[in-house]
């Protein structure tokens, strides 16, 4: 009986021996959602679409890692390289200022106006009304005036007291004075002029 008892007993001391002896530690690290695979959906204040990991500067917004280089070159590898390109693709080309797409054959412009061009407006000086000298002439070619821009505020008529203002207008050809300020607005027994501030003109250039 007691071979037995002390039989058993060496049995169990060895297992619970051997287990503290060869115990290891053992992590297991699990991503949700994970890192990889399909959703029916998916939420985001903000995303990134970059090597950089730079989030958008706010939220609702989406970022592109902005792509050097020349997109019209896809024959000589690289990023533009036609060969890892898939129809659809989108990038943004530091060289053309703007978004670009995978057609199928090429880069094309996802703005601006036909051609693959891409345009973008410059401001400039109140002094400045037709646009001169601001598109840059080894690259780009004025498209449009697109017109003055500025702020509208109205006072009263018998003297320099602000009612309202100054509230900012869009670029736009709105003619003579006092547009697009109205003319004035009549407060019972007060009645307030429109002025207008001129701030600067708004022109359209496009890449050549």
């Amino acid at each position: 009986m007691r071979r037995k008892i002390f039989f058993w007993s060496l049995i169990i001391f060895t297992c619970v021996m051997a287990t503290s002896m060869y115990a290891g530690k053992v992590e297991l690290t699990t991503y949700y959602p994970a890192p990889y695979g399909e959703y029916n959906q998916l939420s985001a204040n903000k995303q990134t679409y970059a090597s950089d990991k730079v989030q958008p500067g706010t939220s609702g917004r989406i970022r592109l890692e902005p792509q050097a280089g020349d997109p019209s070159v896809t024959d000589a590898g690289g990023i533009w390289a036609s060969g890892i390109a898939k129809i659809g693709e989108i990038a943004y080309s530091t060289l053309k200022q703007g978004l670009v797409i995978w057609d199928g054959t090429a880069w094309a412009s996802a703005g601006g106006t036909g051609n693959g061009q891409i345009c973008f407006t410059r401001n400039t000086t109140s002094s400045n009304p037709n646009c001169n000298n601001v598109c840059d002439p080894s690259t780009e070619t004025l498209q449009a005036k697109l017109g003055f821009f500025g702020e509208c505020s109205q006072y009263v008529t018998s003297g320099t007291t602000t009612l309202n203002g100054p509230v900012a207008f869009p670029p736009g050809n709105y003619g003579n004075f006092p547009s697009p300020c109205g003319v004035f607005t009549n407060y019972g027994n007060i009645n307030a002029q429109a002025d207008r501030v001129v701030v600067g003109y708004s022109c359209l250039c496009c890449k050549n």
